[in-house]
């Protein structure tokens, strides 16, 4: 509150506020007049007030205030104090000792002892490391050292996490440096299925992702995307994916380097300013598929509710709700990671109507909930029927498997929702049914199953057991192929060709069922 009231005061005077606040910071007497000198210097302070902010941040009550501050004049500063005062989580705590030196050699140590395994590290941490390491400098005082390019790649996959709010990529002055020096220098790093990987994430949030947003034209991205094809087409790279591991716990990455592999580095042919994505990220990420409109060039999610995550294609593609007629309709678009009912979604209402030139279909209406009132600043946007219409019909049927496998999800799902007794004969009950997360083009029925839960006596019930039920798409209609499962289901018990996948181990094997390995 203190913050906000001092960032909207006029001052007529800033050599003497900031005298004024210099004293209030050393002198102050009481929190709240460290605070307003703090946040006076935010406003009007030079670096000569870095190091007393640093020193002041290390107290608890003053240190959110300071690091504000110190973001405006130096976020170098801000960071080390960041991560120093609150490093105590197992991947930052090591970091502050490095940080202490002055020497790069001992920072560059530091920095590449991260483990290979970002995942547990947030995009905030990701955005303190880069700015506290100096990682953009680090690159350029060791020009040829591969370790240091592949952990500043990973703290930029941490850094622009597709399903995380952009305010940390897009607050990091030092992303956009490192994008490039990343890119330049690629092609030095050893091929290898996970720096595949690494370099597809990166291209994959550059063409379409939060990267969009940053503060550089489009042809800067452009030129990027177009170095890591160069590298990841190369015939070391894509020697290493058709010698990746197919073992149970890689294969999925793996399937989905293949379908992914080219896909941000191939536009397509009449891309023009309405563009759906449909955009895969690395089934080790754990984030789910995104349906991701772009106009004119930049995806809107970001940027109208940076903090909601692009819904699926099952949910946009599919039923025909991106069609536009003379009324309109309510489409959602985002929806934030806990839930709509948590913290909203993104909606619009589609409509087609007469332009002057010729028939446009109409966005308006954006607001974060069905219910909501509309986000301000928003207008209404328009695009030409005709090429909406196309693009609309390219995004629904480019990828007929996955669709295919999307229409068999719904029409069982519909259908063992109604008719609960064609599990309920085999002791299951339906846990999930959709998409498989790492096959987008295979349809699965997650179901639990226990002997006799659903008669008088059941058999320990509170130990069930969790199976996977897997139908990939053969190539025929859904309907088809719905009916066939259903038949199947009908005729066969599940548990003789589902994947058990989980439950209790020992429960497991009293029933005779082999323990999934990984």
């Amino acid at each position: 509150m203190l913050l906000s009231c001092v960032a909207e005061l006029p001052f007529a005077d800033p050599a003497r506020v900031l005298a004024a606040a210099r004293r209030l910071v050393r002198e102050g007497a009481s929190v709240p007049a460290v605070l307003t000198g703090i946040a006076l210097l935010r406003r009007f302070g030079t670096s000569e007030d870095v190091p007393v902010l640093s020193l002041l941040g290390e107290a608890r009550v003053l240190h959110g205030p300071a690091v504000a501050a110190l973001d405006v004049l130096d976020q170098q500063a801000a960071a080390v104090l960041a991560l120093t005062v609150r490093g105590r989580r197992p991947l930052v705590e090591p970091l502050p000792a490095a940080l202490r030196s002055a020497d790069r050699r001992v920072r560059r140590r530091g920095l590449v002892s991260l483990p290979r395994d970002l995942s547990a590290l947030g995009p905030a941490d990701a955005r303190r490391i880069v700015e506290a390491f100096g990682v953009a400098e680090l690159l350029d005082g060791f020009p040829h050292d591969t370790c240091l390019v592949e952990v500043s790649g990973r703290l930029l996959a941490r850094l622009a996490d597709p399903s995380a709010d952009p305010a940390e990529l897009l607050a990091c002055r030092a992303a956009p440096g490192l994008y490039e020096r990343v890119a330049d220098r690629a092609g030095q790093l050893t091929p290898g299925f996970d720096r595949y990987a690494l370099l597809l994430s990166l291209a994959l949030d550059l063409s379409s992702g939060s990267a969009t947003l940053l503060d550089r034209p489009p042809r800067w991205r452009a030129a990027l995307l177009d170095k890591l094809g160069g590298v990841l087409a190369a015939p070391a790279w894509t020697a290493a994916v058709a010698s990746a591991d197919r073992r149970p716990g890689a294969a999925a990455r793996v399937d989905w380097v293949r379908r992914t592999g080219r896909r941000p580095f191939e536009l397509p042919a009449a891309a023009g300013r309405f563009r759906i994505e449909v955009v895969e990220p690395d089934p080790r990420s754990r984030a789910r598929m995104q349906a991701r409109v772009l106009v004119d060039g930049l995806p809107l999610t970001p940027r109208l509710f940076p903090a909601g995550v692009a819904v699926g294609p099952e949910s946009l593609l599919d039923g025909g709700l991106l069609r536009a007629g003379p009324e309109p309709h309510p489409v959602r678009l985002a929806e934030a990671p806990c839930s709509e009912g948590c913290c909203g979604a993104l909606w619009v209402d589609v409509r087609r109507e007469a332009g002057p030139d010729g028939p446009v279909v109409v966005w308006d209406g954006f607001r974060p909930g069905l219910d909501a009132a509309p986000l301000p600043g928003t207008g209404a946007l328009r695009f030409d029927a005709a090429a909406y219409d196309a693009e609309v019909t390219r995004a629904e049927t480019s990828e007929p498997g996955r669709a295919r496998a999307r229409a068999v999800a719904l029409l069982l799902e519909r259908e063992l929702r109604s008719r609960p007794e064609l599990l309920a004969r085999w002791d299951a009950k339906a846990r999930r049914i959709g998409v498989a997360g790492d096959r987008p083009d295979t349809a699965e029925v997650v179901f639990w199953y226990a002997p006799g839960q659903f008669s008088a006596t059941p058999e320990e019930p509170e130990h069930p057991l969790l199976f996977r039920w897997s139908i990939p798409d053969d190539g025929r209609p859904a309907e088809a192929q719905a009916t066939a499962a259903l038949h199947r289901l009908a005729t066969k018990d599940p548990t003789s060709y589902a994947r058990l996948t989980g439950g209790n181990r020992a429960r497991a094997a009293r029933l005779g069922f082999a323990w999934p390995d990984s």
